[in-house]
């Protein structure tokens, strides 16, 4: 079970722990983003799907680079909804460089715009 978010199926829904996703949480999916559109647009089907799922209500979509929204414009965006923490959760098949360290480095930038939030 993870530490930071517990899914539920839909009959049994939706599990939390102790420091788990709270309602003033804000999630930030990122991918790596493309020139498509298309391909973009995906992303945002599955924030869609992901906050019709959980019920989190502040979830937002980021494209690490390529495309808008940016991880600092959904930070924002996050923010001015009410979040007062921000997970960011990267969306690739494999960890690598963009994981572990440009996803950070752009995260803690966009932080510090913001530093009433924690992540």
């Amino acid at each position: 079970m993870s530490r930071t978010l517990c899914l539920g199926n839909e009959k049994v829904g939706l599990s939390q722990i102790s420091n788990g996703v709270g309602d003033k949480d804000g999630i930030i999916i990122v991918d790596h983003g493309s020139r498509r559109k298309e391909s973009n647009l995906m992303l945002n089907e599955f924030v869609a799907m992901f906050r019709d799922k959980t019920g989190y209500n502040i979830v937002e979509p980021a494209h690490m680079e390529l495309a808008e929204p940016s991880i600092k414009d959904s930070f924002g965006k996050c923010v001015q909804r009410g979040a007062s923490r921000v997970i960011v959760s990267p969306f690739f098949l494999f960890p690598g460089r963009h994981w572990h360290q440009d996803i950070p480095s752009l995260t803690a930038e966009a932080a510090k715009e913001h530093p009433e939030c924690g992540r």
